[in-house]
């Protein structure tokens, strides 16, 4: 963030580029007793909307990506690829997966956030 109030997310190519940005952000949570949820105190919600868009993306670009390892390995021959290949593409999966499970978890608190914020803003 290059303030307090205002979330640098830059465009990209892909969403992959927000990743660490993302993660920067949201390990900033604090508990808050009057929303009863883990929140980002210092965003605002058009902010918190921005982010949420981000974390789609990046979810969007590492799905893309593992669709496009999974057809790739699919069209190849036994004999195109190396043990070490197999093993290294296996472990990116891995992580990609790992990275995907992260990103859903942030979007889960995310939407609930703005949900409280709506329910708080309604009252």
């Amino acid at each position: 963030m290059t303030d307090q109030n205002k979330i640098d997310l830059t465009p990209g190519l892909t969403g992959l580029g927000n990743i660490l940005q993302i993660g920067a952000i949201v390990s900033n949570r604090k508990f808050s007793s009057s929303l009863n949820c883990s929140v980002l105190p210092t965003i605002d919600t058009k902010q918190m909307e921005r982010l949420d868009t981000a974390i789609d993306n990046a979810l969007l670009a590492v799905t893309n990506a593992s669709v496009t390892i999974g057809t790739l390995l699919g069209h190849c021959e036994g004999k195109e690829l190396s043990e070490s290949d197999i093993k290294n593409i296996g472990w990116l999966i891995v992580g990609m997966g790992e990275i995907s499970q992260e990103l859903i978890r942030e979007k889960d608190d995310v939407t609930y956030e703005l949900i409280q914020r709506a329910v708080k803003v309604g009252k």
